[in-house]
């Protein structure tokens, strides 16, 4: 429901859903109200961009009832989601700005003149699609057959007027009225309140006719400075200050953009952003460089917690065969055994000779034999451990060599 008309969904005689477009009764009846409403459907059509919505058809009902039948939309208006969720995100606020100046820059390529760009006549399609509606005020430059609009007349809507549209002063309409109305739908969008914010109705137009507007950092501090000078020129008072065209705005939110997606890139920290639109690491509530203590914190603990598991748990030593146990030391010409840590029963196949032995070469193997696979290997039983004993100094050749192993032959 609009101030002058409501919108049905409805459907077509050729069986095709649309949006019907109804002006209200008691405008109906005034003439001039009447022709500024079909004028809105050449004004849109006149456009041909896919961000205004097309006039399929138009006419009046047998009551007197005007209508417009347009194609149906679905998704929401901006001003329905600012409701919803507030301030919006800064990122989201520019892809639409530079939507919407797109659709600007083609209607004035046209001579046609919105005079009413805001929140609630930017509406954007499940899909993504930004739509500019209400073509119902809308002004077509040097049109003969254009109906005019009386000296003193503002025609908009108070909170996004242009100095000169608030004035009355409808012969300084241009494009320039429609970049005012921009800017002003982007200052809403990103701090949640009116670039003049008094109170309705004549004081607001009072407020956008004689005073110029804050700047839009003042109520939006994460801002960067590149997006904010962009809104604030096309929001400056007087004409010749504003951005020349739409294009041109729309080039400068482009270049704007580009800025915070290359110094984000550089720094990886999409949060805060310096006066020239450069990244600056870290955040207004310093959370990052709050999280790097904890987490330098929290590495120490867990290396001190391995340490402790690692003292009071150590991993044994894994025992190696007994064949790879080989001294190369000669070996005790009484018994062979291998030196081990700890008392444990080892096989070996072969009986402890009763004299010794023949000296070996250091080629030769340690006399350990290996027992054929079919003959049954002989056991012997060491029950002390060798890792008690004390290391003599190698015995006399044809000496008894002192020991306390004691052997078990098992032959028996």
């Amino acid at each position: 429901m609009g101030g002058s008309a409501a919108v049905y969904q409805a459907v077509h005689r050729n069986g095709s859903e649309v949006a019907l477009k109804v002006l209200h009764p008691e405008l109906a009846a005034v003439e001039q109200t009447r022709r500024r409403f079909l004028a809105e459907a050449r004004a849109a059509n006149l456009v041909r961009h896919d961000g205004v919505v097309v006039v399929r058809d138009d006419g009046e009902d047998s009551d007197g009832s005007m209508f417009l039948v347009m194609d149906l939309l679905s998704g929401e208006t901006l001003s329905s989601r600012l409701v919803r969720e507030g301030p919006l995100p800064v990122r989201d606020v520019i892809e639409w700005g530079i939507a919407i100046l797109d659709i600007l820059a083609a209607a004035h390529e046209r001579r046609v003149v919105h005079r009413d760009v805001k929140p609630s006549n930017i509406f954007l399609t499940d899909r993504g699609v930004v739509k500019l509606l209400d073509f119902g005020v809308a002004r077509i430059l040097d049109d003969a057959g254009a109906l005019p609009t009386a000296a003193g007349v503002a025609l908009g809507t108070p909170a996004f007027m242009s100095p000169e549209q608030a004035a009355g002063a409808s012969e300084e309409v241009a494009p320039a009225t429609d970049v005012w109305g921009c800017g002003a739908t982007l200052f809403q969008l990103l701090t949640g309140r009116a670039v003049h914010s008094t109170e309705p109705g004549g004081a607001q137009i009072t407020s956008a006719a004689t005073m110029a507007a804050p700047p839009v950092g003042a109520f939006c501090l994460n801002l960067p400075a590149a997006v904010g000078r962009v809104i604030d020129r096309s929001l400056s008072f007087r004409v010749a200050d504003r951005w020349p065209s739409a294009t041109s705005m729309r080039q400068a939110l482009l270049q704007a953009r580009d800025a915070i997606d290359l110094a984000q890139a550089e720094s990886h920290d999409f949060t805060t952003l310096s006066e020239e639109g450069v990244a600056v690491l870290g955040s207004p509530n310093k959370s990052g460089l709050l999280r790097m203590p904890a987490l330098i914190g929290l590495g120490f603990v867990l290396a001190v917690c391995a340490l402790l598991v690692a003292s009071l748990f150590p991993v044994p030593a894994k025992t190696s065969d007994v064949s790879q146990l080989r001294s190369e030391e000669p070996p005790n010409p009484i018994f062979a055994a291998p030196r081990i840590a700890d008392a444990k029963t080892v096989e070996l196949s072969a009986a402890v000779p009763p004299s010794a032995p023949a000296p070996v070469s250091a080629q030769q193997k340690p006399p350990v034999a290996v027992a054929p696979r079919d003959a049954t290997p002989r056991r012997l039983r060491v029950d002390t451990s060798l890792a008690e004993l004390p290391v003599a100094p190698p015995a006399p050749p044809m000496a008894e060599p002192a020991t306390n192993v004691d052997v078990l032959d098992k032959r028996k």
